[in-house]
Order: structure tokens, then sequence, then C-alpha cells
């Protein structure tokens, strides 16, 4: 689902600004209906899961960072961010902030998500 998520951001020629934004909003409503995401829910319990659970998961979540780092690298091509940024870096950032806050937002039933991608994307902008 993501990675058809990621393409269809790109063909839509949005800013690197508006992609965050639009994956944002996935995990915004991911957390207004009460859904759990399958990665956080099961990393928690990483070392109990099956073998075959545990390779599925960090598939999933390899292929999500590798997504995100296209993204970010295509927008260094395009002049977006300094090109002197770790692309790899800025996704596992971008997925922690996002699972993590995510986290949060449940068990803290504190809505944190948005404060720290607007903190994300500060961090970005300051070249």
């Amino acid at each position: 689902m993501i990675e058809q998520h990621l393409i269809d951001l790109k063909q839509q020629g949005l800013t690197i600004e508006k992609q965050i934004d639009q994956i944002t909003a996935l995990y915004e409503d991911s957390f207004k209906k009460s859904c759990v995401c399958v990665c956080s829910a099961l990393a928690g319990e990483f070392h109990g899961l099956p073998q075959e659970v545990q390779t599925e998961l960090k598939l999933l979540i390899e292929v999500t960072i590798s997504g995100y780092t296209k993204m970010f690298k295509d927008a260094q091509k395009r002049s977006e961010l300094d090109p002197s940024l770790n692309a790899n870096a800025l996704s596992s950032l971008l997925y922690a902030t996002l699972q993590g806050s995510l986290n949060v937002a449940r068990a803290s039933n504190h809505h944190v998500l948005l404060d720290s991608i607007r903190l994300f994307k500060r961090l970005l902008q300051n070249r």
C-alpha cells in the first residue's frame, strides 16, 4: 500500500513538503479510525515473533524506508533539499517519527503526530 501511495505522490509532482503531508495524512487517518499499523504493532514484540513473520516485517519496513529514501533523493535532485543531507537517515527518521508519534498518541491520548511532523519539516528547511 505505501509503495503505491509513494508512486502516486511522485506522479502528482508534489513538493517534498506536500508529499510528507500526504504521508502524514495516512497516519492521521489511522489514528482517527483507531487502526493499528501492523509494523508498529509487531515491532514491539519482534524477537518473540516466528521467523517468517520477522522476515516479512523487516521487508515491509525496508520497503517503506526505501520508498522514503527515493522520495528524499528525488527532492534533492529537484533542489528542494540540501544534497548533503543523508537521504537514508532522513527516511529512517521520518519512519520513526511517524510510527513513534502514532504509538505515543494512542497510549497517551495526546495527538503528537502533527507536532512531530511540523518539527521534522522545520528541520528539513534549515539548510
